[in-house]
């Protein structure tokens, strides 16, 4: 059993001798990789934030690192949105050891998106990893002024005429009101 063993070259030799005196020796190398590692760069992907917004949603960048894959090596990207609709795509490994895409999640819900990227390295192993963002591209604005119904504001309405309006989501968001 040599999982105990770290990754790397290990070098075996064997040495027997019979019961007339006669030796003989015998010598190999083999490979030990146990591992493959993906990590995913959380600061990087899916913007610093972690809040993928309506100006962003078009080309959101998705970048991470591997350790015990070789270059062009094929990784397997999947996001998953709230409802279970899902983008599924592949990113190569670059010669550094890193990997990254550019997708658009125009076609995925509002809400929490899961991220997972895994893969297989040459030796037999699995690598994964995984991270969660939000999603949110949804902004309104709703002016409504109060006139009687008629469209018009008259010279008696004029003074008593109000303006109300929302924004969704309303978290803490700046809103400014022009009238002309």
């Amino acid at each position: 059993d040599v999982s105990s063993l770290q990754d790397g070259v290990l070098s075996l030799s064997a040495l027997t001798i019979d019961v007339a005196g006669n030796t003989a020796t015998g010598a190999a190398v083999a490979a030990l990789d146990q591992t493959a590692q993906i990590t995913i760069d959380e600061g990087a992907t899916a913007t610093a934030d972690n809040v993928v917004n309506d100006s962003e949603e078009l080309a959101v960048p998705l970048t991470g690192s591997t350790s015990g894959f070789n270059a062009a090596d094929v990784l397997t990207v999947a996001l998953v949105d709230r409802l279970g609709a899902s983008i599924n795509t592949t990113a190569s490994v670059q010669p550094d050891d890193s990997w990254n895409i550019t997708e658009d999640l125009s076609t995925l819900a509002d809400g929490e998106v899961f991220l997972t990227v895994s893969g297989t390295d040459t030796a037999g192993n699995l690598g994964s990893d995984s991270f969660a963002f939000i999603k949110d591209t949804a902004n309104a604005v709703n002016i409504f002024i109060l006139d009687g119904g008629d469209g018009l504001i008259n010279g008696s309405e004029a003074l008593l005429t109000d303006i109300v309006g929302g924004i969704a989501p309303a978290d803490n968001k700046t809103v400014t009101l022009s009238i002309d």
